[in-house]
């Protein structure tokens, strides 16, 4: 009549230990218990022994302590939620006990669990923890075990640890409030640190519904980091009660019951549950931005003179965030309409189609923008937009044709470079070719994003580093390219700095551009490119107008001034190599850098050389960064595979300096396979270069002149292999950790090269050693830690431009 209930694991030597309550009850769905004729809950304890593929591999029973006394009250017998601990050698058990005194108050009691003279499992040394608190019920303390040292987190807020015998170890307030979340799992040590999964609750029907989170101490257990709620199967009365590393080391496994029942195990990536920690400071921004909402809706609703609906023609916002009505674009270069002779929503040219349908927020005064309503505008009045349930049509409610419609609050999803998708519950809206809207489609591609023309629903909170869905088709958007001229026709009115990226759209210059405009698009600028291989002369005044700076190669400056016109104090000159330092002032004369508005280069070795070759103006460095989820793989098994990123061959001032062939010479002498991943002339995109990497071990790099290669960032954070001559950034990249360094000269570097890939190829544990720590080294080389430096520099072009406009 028993059932196995909530569960707790932990890590025992080649697998894990759990223990799991068995009740004699049931929970029904009105919140209440079924105890079966019964007048006691009734718990048991199952000891279950686990390999290393969680498979059982014993059960038995653990029995009360022989020496407990007769129960003083009988609500509830035996040991509820028991946690193992491996201390000192032997097993041990925390559980919270009710039967000990006549009040029926849960305690906490902590025993040893041990074979008894008959064989049978049974719990030893047991005795009630004291918490130095005043008489209270007492539950879920989370056991922590430092070295030799039994430790209880006894509380969150404030925080409070305890040792073994009672005595207070720490008593300190948190940064946050947390005073609402109580104990789950033991405390395992993670990342220097400590690592738990708490639980919060709440009421609904009479039910208790749980809700989880991650939290993170840092070695002095202060609480500095922790992740939002989660649930993880349902919300219902679900409970962890256990956390422990699995064997493999890079997963951790999470035990849990819901409703007293359905023991569960969760295998977690542990790198899944880093990206899910954030920082206290971040929680906390959250909080004051969510009052700030709460508090301008409120003042909305209530401030005299608030009108209940705006006037015609206005948009009725607070005065901290005012938020015109958007205009809707299509990748296609069209707009939003709706079509009053056939009574759909639509979209078609500009210049043709209709200025009446607008997107406007949901809430006016909201400051995270994300949710929004379609409203056609007509004889100065507003109409909401509704969408049928199969989303198959967009509709106006005052077709009484479909009385099925439901109100259409859209959520705004930013996606990459303004551009965003408009979903309604699990679909997103279509721009269908022959010019139909609909909301049938549950991916969103190309088709699925729209351009809006304000700023409030068109970026994404600054600093964010949210995952894409698993709805949105990111390769083919990530493929679009935005046509400047529709910018200017789309964001004409917007307040961001505005800049235009003009150079070569492909090849490692191509993936340095799309990565800028993606993230300075997140930091709230308008960033686009425009391929300086096309003829632009035609429109190009168009954009003058519109973007407030134009940021080139040294390559391209020549033609910015003197074919189209752009003047010095609008141009943000960026150095990728020394060569082109020396070909500008061939060109235009070393005078020219005191003129640009902003001068930087890609590397420190690169600021050398501005230096060297006498410009006065000390150039801004503004570092290259890779999306390092974008390039992350699982390192693979053994080193067969050679691989190659760049042209094999180039000759500048009569100087071969990339060297292909040192790599294929130095991986034909170690035995192994060597494959290239295109050439200037028969290149590979930019956006296929992750599959490359995964489809080689390892990645070399043989050029003589360098400035800040991404190939050797990339495929170290692939997991690959990475070995490169020390040139640009990337000694220091390996200095770091990113990679090994080879000579420079071509004999010994084939010499070197070669050496070190048969060792690795000789030693498979060695290599995946070898390629774990360079890509745990890559993690820092993320745009996020670099990207700052270019918002300096577009910032110090403004500051500068003013300055000689100002003059």
């Amino acid at each position: 009549g028993f059932k196995p209930g909530n569960i707790s694991v932990t890590r025992a030597r080649d697998g894990l230990v759990a223990l799991i309550r068995a009740v004699n009850y049931d929970q029904l769905e009105n919140g209440y218990f079924d105890r079966h004729g019964d007048t006691s809950f009734r718990q048991r304890t199952l000891l279950v022994n686990l390999d290393e593929n969680l498979q059982v591999t014993s059960s038995v029973e653990v029995f009360p302590p022989d020496n407990l006394p007769p129960p003083k009250h009988v609500e509830s017998i035996g040991l509820e939620d028991p946690r193992p601990i491996l201390w000192r050698g032997d097993l041990w058990s925390i559980s919270s006990v009710r039967q000990l005194n006549s009040e029926g108050r849960a305690e906490m009691v902590l025993g040893r669990v041990a074979k008894d003279p008959s064989g049978n499992h049974a719990l030893a040394d047991w005795r009630v923890l004291t918490s130095g608190m005043p008489v209270q019920w007492e539950k879920n303390w989370m056991p922590q075990v430092a070295g030799d040292e039994l430790r209880f987190i006894y509380s969150l807020d404030p925080t409070r640890i305890l040792s073994e015998s009672g005595d207070v170890l720490g008593l300190e307030e948190p940064v946050v409030a947390a005073e609402n979340i109580r104990g789950g799992s033991q405390a395992i040590p993670f990342d220097g640190g400590w690592l738990m999964v708490v639980h919060e609750w709440q009421v609904q029907h009479n039910r208790r519904y749980y809700y989880h989170r991650f939290v993170w101490f840092d070695e002095n257990n202060r609480l500095t980091r922790f992740s939002r709620r989660f649930y993880l199967q349902r919300i219902a009365g679900e409970f962890v009660a256990g956390l422990a590393w699995h064997v493999t080391g890079d997963r951790l496994v999470v035990s849990f019951g819901t409703d007293d029942r359905e023991p569960t195990l969760a295998v977690v990536e542990a790198q899944d549950v880093r990206a899910t920690l954030l920082d206290t400071d971040e929680h906390w921004n959250a909080c004051v931005q969510a009052c700030e909402v709460g508090r301008n809706a409120w003042n909305a609703l209530t401030l005299p003179g608030s009108p209940s609906e705006p006037e015609c023609g206005t948009h009725r916002a607070s005065d901290a965030a005012p938020m015109k009505p958007a205009r809707v674009f299509t990748t296609f270069g069209t707009v939003l309409y709706w079509d009053t002779a056939s009574g759909a929503l639509r979209h078609g040219e500009i210049h043709d189609s209709p200025e009446n349908v607008v997107l406007v927020p949901s809430m006016p005064s909201a400051l995270d923008h994300r949710l929004g309503r379609l409203i056609y505008e007509h004889t100065c009045e507003r109409t909401f937009l509704n969408v049928t349930p199969d989303g198959h049509r967009v509709i106006l409610p005052i077709d009484a044709t479909d009385s099925s419609a439901t109100a259409m609050d859209l959520e705004i999803v930013p996606l990459e470079r303004g551009l965003v998708g408009l979903k309604f519950k699990s679909r997103f809206l279509c721009a269908e070719p022959d010019g139909r809207i609909d909301g049938s489609r549950s991916l969103c591609s190309t088709w699925e994003c729209f351009f809006v023309t304000e700023d409030w629903c068109a970026t994404r909170p600054a600093i964010t580093d949210d995952k894409i869905e698993s709805a949105i088709d990111t390769t083919r958007i990530a493929r679009f390219t935005i046509d400047p001229r529709f910018r200017v026709k789309v964001n004409a009115k917007s307040s961001a700095t505005k800049v235009l990226i003009y150079g070569y759209p492909h090849w490692s210059h191509g993936r340095v551009y799309y990565d800028l405009c993606k993230h300075l698009c997140q930091r709230g600028y308008v960033v686009d490119i425009l391929n300086w291989q096309a003829n632009h002369a035609d429109y190009f005044h168009e954009l003058t107008n519109f973007y407030d700076y134009f940021m080139s190669a040294l390559d391209g400056i020549r033609t910015l001034t003197d074919a189209y016109q752009v003047p010095h104090e609008k141009l943000i000159a960026i150095s990728h190599h020394e060569l082109d330092i020396r070909m500008l002032i061939e060109q235009k004369g070393i005078d020219v850098f005191e003129k640009f508005a902003g001068f930087g280069v890609v590397s420190h070795s690169v600021y050398s050389s501005a230096m060297m070759q006498g410009i006065r103006r000390p150039p801004k460095v503004a570092s290259l960064g890779i999306n390092f989820d974008e390039f992350y793989s699982e390192p693979s098994e053994r080193l067969e595979t050679v691989g190659y990123a760049s042209s094999m061959s180039a000759t500048t001032y009569g100087v071969e300096w990339k060297r292909g062939h040192l790599a294929e010479a130095a991986a034909r002498e170690a035995g192994l396979a060597f494959k290239v991943a295109g050439s200037t002339g028969n290149q590979v995109s930019f956006h296929d270069m992750p599959d490359f990497y995964r489809s080689v071990d390892a990645v070399l790099m043989t050029s003589i002149s360098e400035s800040g290669p991404l190939t050797v960032m990339e495929a170290a954070a692939a997991g690959r292999l990475v070995i490169g001559t020390p040139v640009g950034h990337f000694p220091v990249k390996a200095y770091q950790g990113g990679g090994i360094i080879a000579p420079i000269e071509s004999e010994k570097f084939t010499t070197f090269a070669a050496g070190t890939l048969k060792y690795f190829k000789d030693n498979p544990s060695a290599y995946i050693d070898k390629c774990h720590s360079i890509q745990d080294a890559a993690r820092t080389f993320d745009w996020k830690y670099v990207i700052d430096e270019w918002i300096e520099l577009i910032e110090s072009a403004r500051r500068y431009s003013s300055a000689i406009l100002g003059n």
